[in-house]
């Protein structure tokens, strides 16, 4: 468990007045954006934020803008998050549309699939998560730039790396059949 942190009464009385303030125009500005139970968690959520760097909170004049940025994050998580849902009950779908692969295909993926998710745990968090944006989401490296908010050119390069990364992994554990995203060096017998 993680250790409480006591507030002093200074830091109390100063996130009261900025609740009292700004509440009604944070929960405003997620309900104008989101579903109501959304926009309600929502809200919740930003003044969450607010209470944990409540001793690094800009000048009284600056935090309700600073809040608001914190509901801009907060509601685009939401979004995302309401997006993935949604591209993840289609892919649910469209699978239990399919016609049944024969058994010893089934057997095949199961080892495969079980060979790959040992290897992805063998990653840091951050390699599991750009992988898993672009091989889950099916989000591009520009796409996932926005998502993690960094450059086209360093996601990238994570992107890159966490590939190689993973190919380093599935070898590790046993997976030796060729790595996706390589085309030119089979079609060109191997070679580099």
């Amino acid at each position: 468990m993680g250790e409480t942190v006591a507030a002093s009464p200074a830091d109390d009385t100063r996130f009261r007045k900025l609740l009292d303030q700004h509440h009604r125009a944070i929960q405003v500005y997620c309900f104008r954006r989101l579903p109501t139970a959304d926009a309600q968690e929502a809200t919740s959520d930003v003044f969450v934020v607010a209470w944990q760097k409540r001793s690094n909170l800009p000048e009284d004049n600056e935090v309700g803008l600073w809040l608001y940025g914190v509901a801009r994050n907060v509601v685009r998580n939401f979004t995302r998050g309401h997006r993935r849902r949604q591209r993840l009950e289609a892919r649910a779908l469209s699978i239990s549309e399919l016609a049944p692969a024969e058994t010893e295909h089934q057997v095949v993926r199961r080892a495969e699939d079980r060979l790959v998710t040992q290897a992805a745990a063998l990653l840091s968090a951050r390699d599991q998560e750009v992988l898993m944006l672009h091989a889950w989401e099916g989000l591009t490296a520009a796409e996932i730039a926005k998502t993690l908010e960094i450059s086209d050119t360093a996601a990238h390069m994570r992107l890159q790396r966490a590939v190689k990364r993973l190919a380093k992994a599935l070898q590790r554990v046993g997976y030796d059949a060729p790595v996706a995203g390589h085309p030119r060096a089979i079609e060109e017998g191997g070679g580099t």
